[in-house]
């Protein structure tokens, strides 16, 4: 047996880490001596007989020959047997790719060259994600070069890391991988995947900031991290993104002002900044996107005004500015936003009259107003919005008769004016809550 004196030191052994420790020892002995009887292509190794059972003293050769049948999940702890055994298997040497390579083409199957998409995960798809990343770079360059699309989300179910070696997959079009139980950094690696469509990485554990090399993703048409606890500033080099059309940064802990280079995304369909700590105003350059047709930034500490430019934004469906410090009056110039169909803008700071140019947006199927100070009268006008299902208008203070207009609406579910004390109504309808 090889001496305590040759092995790792580590004081974090446990009783039964040292038992597994000897067991693999003993195991390496008689895997040596039937190796070297039964595999011509080592037997040229020549070990003396006295030191033949001593691991300090065998080949680096024959240690990579040994552990090639070891599980690669399981490598980085037989590194610990002893420094020898720990250099011969150095994923910092000159060595690791060939040893990586040897060991993985015995646990591993060879790749069906003709699939070029992989939506089911194999086995060893799930182990590598877990393996040292010398084996990640091994499997990505000779298992998985040949795929344009990897869709694992809701495959895999044990944590690990969103490894760098995905970058090598220069070929790469799509990579899907929501709740995958995912954790750690955003790999700058991934930016390298110039190529990439489609980068979807929702529900997951990814923490830290988005690089600004981001921005090298020139192909990216979808980028979504939503529900995530990202960090940090929003990159701007997000701008670079020219062919962007769906952009979901929601639901993660980005801070600090929306930046105003977002306009320049001339493509962009859908932008979602929800649930994050951004502050400061809503830059009239997102007035820009004249594609936009969902804009979602509820949950946020954004203050400042509605820009008025809002109205530029001519194929805008949905609205969402829920629960933020918005304050000043809601513009005239909202009516211009034909194909609106919900304007979602409770618990903020909104003072003056609801403009009656909101009756001009007949596609509104939902209105909520709640919980801020707006006053005045209900405007007859909203009267006209036959699609409307949800008029919630409760604590502000609107005050005077409740227009009977409102009772013509056919398709109204739920109609809430409570907590406006000043506020009257002289007929009831289904929905009608005050």
């Amino acid at each position: 047996m090889e001496s305590s004196h040759s092995r790792l030191p580590n004081s974090n052994h446990s009783a039964s880490e040292l038992a597994v420790i000897e067991t693999s020892e003993r195991t390496l002995h008689l895997s040596i001596e039937a190796l070297l009887e039964h595999r011509p292509s080592i037997r040229h190794l020549k070990l003396d007989p006295i030191k033949r059972w001593s691991i300090s003293t065998l080949p680096t050769e024959l240690i990579q020959e040994i552990f090639s049948w070891m599980e690669p999940a399981s490598i980085a702890f037989y590194r610990l047997l002893s420094r020898h055994v720990n250099a011969a298997l150095s994923f910092a040497s000159n060595e690791s790719s060939h040893f990586a390579r040897l060991c993985l083409s015995r646990h591993c199957p060879k790749p069906t060259l003709s699939e070029t998409r992989s939506y089911f995960p194999s086995k060893t798809d799930i182990e590598f994600l877990g393996w040292p990343r010398a084996f990640q770079d091994v499997y990505a360059r000779f298992y998985l070069r040949h795929l344009l699309r990897i869709c694992w989300s809701q495959q895999l179910q044990f944590p690990s890391r969103l490894t760098p070696s995905f970058g090598i997959l220069k070929q790469l079009t799509s990579l899907q991988l929501c709740s995958c139980f995912l954790y750690g950094p955003f790999p700058v690696e991934l930016t390298n995947l110039t190529s990439l469509e489609t980068l979807v990485l929702d529900d997951n554990m990814l923490d830290g900031p988005l690089p600004s090399s981001i921005g090298d993703l020139r192909s990216l048409v979808e980028l979504s991290v939503n529900e995530n606890r990202f960090s940090g500033p929003i990159p701007t080099g997000l701008s670079m993104l020219s062919n962007l059309i769906y952009l979901n940064l929601g639901n993660n802990e980005f801070t600090g002002n929306i930046p105003a280079q977002l306009g320049q995304l001339k493509q962009l369909q859908e932008l979602h900044l929800y649930v994050n700590h951004l502050a400061g105003p809503v830059p009239v350059d997102l007035c820009s996107l004249i594609n936009l047709q969902k804009l979602d930034i509820h949950d946020n500490a954004l203050s400042g005004t509605i820009p008025h430019e809002i109205h530029a934004l001519r194929k805008l469906n949905g609205l969402n500015l829920t629960c933020n410090n918005l304050s000043g009056s809601i513009p005239a110039t909202i009516s211009l936003l034909s194909d609106l169909k919900y304007l979602l803008a409770d618990r903020n700071a909104f003072t003056g009259r609801i403009p009656p140019e909101i009756g001009q947006l007949l596609q509104l199927r939902h209105l909520h107003l709640r919980e801020n100070q707006l006053s005045g009268e209900i405007p007859v006008e909203i009267g006209r919005l036959e699609n409307l299902w949800g008029l919630l208008l409760s604590s502000n203070r609107l005050v005077g008769i409740v227009p009977v207009e409102l009772r013509s609406m056919r398709c109204i579910i739920q109609c809430d004016l409570r907590d406006n004390a000043g506020l009257k109504c002289d007929f009831m309808f289904d929905g009608l809550e005050l």
